[in-house]
């Protein structure tokens, strides 16, 4: 009775021994690529007040968050935007990835499809995010999803392009 149990043992770990490793390569074949953009700034790079000009500031643009936001416009395009945003408090949320939304609000709860990954927001550290081209000049909103809970924290509007730009020369 032993005996066969080992032989059904020794046959059930060779076949493991033999079908664990095929499988792993397997996994790592179809996975999918993960998302990236194409170029991610440095997010604690200052901006120089040579070449940029603050124009808009708020500390209850987030509903429910103690965030201060800037937006910056570049003073030689006139159109190149950076937010800078600064938790006032630890935020209670892990994992918070900031995405720039180039329409309105989508409002469904899920995170669409289009959003382009900026960067990530934790502590209570300033953090800087350029924003696509086309920030200025469509309606962009702004999303705060937490990886972790897999939902969005919050989201709001950018102010109107043509107000945030206004008296910016390039």
């Amino acid at each position: 009775m032993i005996l066969s149990l080992r032989r059904r043992h020794r046959m059930m770990m060779f076949s493991l021994a033999l079908i664990l490793p095929i499988a792993f390569v397997a996994g790592l074949v179809i996975r999918q690529p993960i998302p990236a953009t194409q170029d991610l700034p440095v997010s604690s790079t200052p901006l120089s007040s040579e070449d940029w000009q603050l124009c808009f500031e708020k500390e209850d643009h987030w509903p429910g968050l103690p965030i201060t936001m800037r937006l910056y416009a570049n003073r030689q395009s006139g159109t190149q935007l950076a937010m800078e945003l600064q938790p006032r408090t630890n935020l209670k949320t892990p994992d918070i990835l900031v995405y720039c939304h180039l329409t309105s609000s989508s409002s469904t709860g899920q995170l669409p499809e289009r959003a382009q990954l900026l960067g990530t927001l934790a502590g209570t550290e300033k953090r800087l995010f350029i924003l696509p081209a086309a920030a200025s000049e469509q309606e962009t909103s702004i999303i705060l999803y937490s990886l972790a809970h897999q939902k969005i924290i919050a989201e709001t509007q950018l102010p109107a392009a043509a107000s945030l730009t206004k008296g910016i020369a390039p």
